[in-house]
């Protein structure tokens, strides 16, 4: 018999800024918890902390979802269904709560609201899933740097977290600056190697996940972006759970825009032989009916997930190859099309990301439109 296993935690807002995507409402965050005044409420039906159901019964065998919930206070507790209609009230509780999937098929994506009758308490709150069919995944962050250390050790020291709560994710950087110190320990890798750009960069992360055959997939993840660590724990759970149709498919996680930390550039996108045409640019995902949308990502040939946050089966990479030494741009649009899978995606699983615009300049120009020009032969 197999039992509730967690999928990810309610997370809490990093900075201010970034507040409305993980809980909305009138409350005072205190360290790792939530103080609420009588009245006042929580809504955890945001882009990191609801549960997209359409996208776990889609890809996954899950069969119950529970929702575990740990309150000091007495509290009215509104489980609702999200859909891009608007919202319809599920079940109201005092606290936690066990759901069959088929009771959530009316719904894309679950939300929560507390609504504090006293001065109370909100400790934590974790989702857990009972599914029907499991295997075995290890999973590869590998990052291609070149002298972004503002980015990269922040991130490094947010992955140390994640790789010591589960040994089954390991990390890989592969220094194109050559300005790090060397590094070969369980979980940790710092290779350095030549300046072959981010194409080859990512390209030396790809061979020596291959040839070290230690991870069943690979993350391919940009150096000058900020992380969520909880994308990453849902991400290995719907791994470990994929139906077999969907494990040969690339999976994106979307781009927010570092400037605005609300607004999507990116949720996957498809080559249209003359330009990226991007699904979900500048979407509000503080919003809940945009989040629904976004459970929609269109299904296009050519389609493709950016290498800011990729995720890759290394079977694949196998059986389909390395990529095209681009130097720099186009390589990780030419590798989902070769692919020639949809690709899969997920609220709550993204990466903030300067945005392109200010790093338009003569010599990335020339590079991209080059680049173009070698996907268009890959191209249907």
């Amino acid at each position: 018999m197999m039992n509730f296993e967690l999928l990810y935690k309610m997370t809490l807002p990093p900075s201010f800024d970034k507040k409305s995507l993980y809980i909305q409402g009138t409350y005072k965050q205190v360290n790792d918890s939530i103080a609420m005044n009588k009245g006042e409420i929580a809504d955890f039906g945001t882009y990191f902390n609801l549960f997209s159901v359409k996208k776990w019964c889609e890809y996954t065998s899950i069969e119950r979802l529970q929702v575990k919930l740990e309150l000091t206070g007495t509290f009215r507790v509104e489980y609702y269904g999200m859909n891009t209609e608007g919202e319809a009230l599920i079940l109201t509780s005092n606290g936690s709560a066990v759901f069959d999937v088929h009771q959530l098929n009316d719904c894309d994506c679950l939300g929560i609201r507390l609504i504090a009758l006293s001065d109370g308490i909100f400790h934590s709150g974790e989702y857990l899933g009972l599914f029907s069919s499991i295997r075995e995944v290890k999973v590869g962050i590998t990052i291609c740097t070149f002298n972004r250390e503002k980015y990269l050790l922040p991130n490094l020291d947010k992955l140390q977290q994640l790789i010591e709560s589960n040994g089954n994710i390991n990390v890989m950087v592969i220094d194109n600056g050559r300005t790090l110190a060397e590094k070969d320990s369980a979980n940790l890798q710092i290779i350095r190697n030549p300046n072959y750009g981010g194409s080859g960069g990512f390209t030396r992360g790809l061979i020596e996940q291959v040839n070290q055959r230690r991870n069943t997939h690979v993350i391919l993840m940009d150096d000058d972006i900020e992380i969520e660590l909880s994308a990453f724990d849902r991400l290995y759970v719907l791994l470990c759970h994929l139906k077999s149709e969907h494990q040969e498919k690339f999976f994106a996680g979307a781009m927010l825009n570092l400037d605005k930390p609300a607004i999507q550039t990116e949720n996957t996108a498809y080559w249209n032989r003359l330009i990226s045409s991007p699904f979900g640019r500048n979407f509000d995902l503080s919003d809940k009916k945009t989040l629904c949308r976004n459970e929609y990502a269109v299904k296009h040939k050519n389609k493709y997930a950016g290498w800011w946050f990729c995720c890759i089966p290394l079977d694949v990479v196998q059986k389909i190859g390395y990529p095209l030494p681009n130097f720099i741009k186009g390589d990780d649009i030419e590798y989902g099309i070769r692919n020639q899978q949809d690709v899969l995606s997920m609220n709550g699983i993204g990466v903030w990301h300067e945005p392109f615009a200010k790093k338009i300049n003569t010599t990335m120009k020339y590079f991209s439109d080059r680049s173009m020009l070698l996907v268009n032969h890959f191209a249907a």
